[in-house]
């Protein structure tokens, strides 16, 4: 393994750890009921205090919103891809491992 793959490795192992403690925070640490519907909030005093600083905004939500429906149809492109190679192959092993990677985790 040369230097460059191992800091790779490093780095996101590092990503990953600072993932599961993030999530842990917004999990357990000042959760209150101050979200839409009084549900329940993490970090709540700086979410609460984001959330007057940046009030809803109709236009955002509608492009927020847009953007989502894109990555599920980008999704949807590579399942569609996937499939077709699969078809044309008639084997799993053949399908491309890069498409395979992009489908199995979208």
């Amino acid at each position: 393994m040369d230097n460059k793959n191992g800091r790779n490795i490093v780095l996101t192992a590092l990503l990953f750890i600072v993932f599961i403690a993030f999530t842990v925070l917004v999990c357990r640490v000042d959760v209150a009921e101050i979200g839409p519907l009084n549900s329940s909030v993490g970090c709540a005093k700086l979410n609460g205090f984001v959330a007057k600083i940046l009030p809803y905004n109709e236009f955002f939500y509608k492009i927020t919103k847009y953007l989502g429906y894109l990555a599920l149809l980008i999704c949807a492109v590579f399942a569609l891809l996937g499939l077709s190679e699969f078809i044309k192959k008639k084997s799993l092993r053949k399908v491309d491992p890069h498409v395979m990677l992009i489908f199995v985790t979208a």
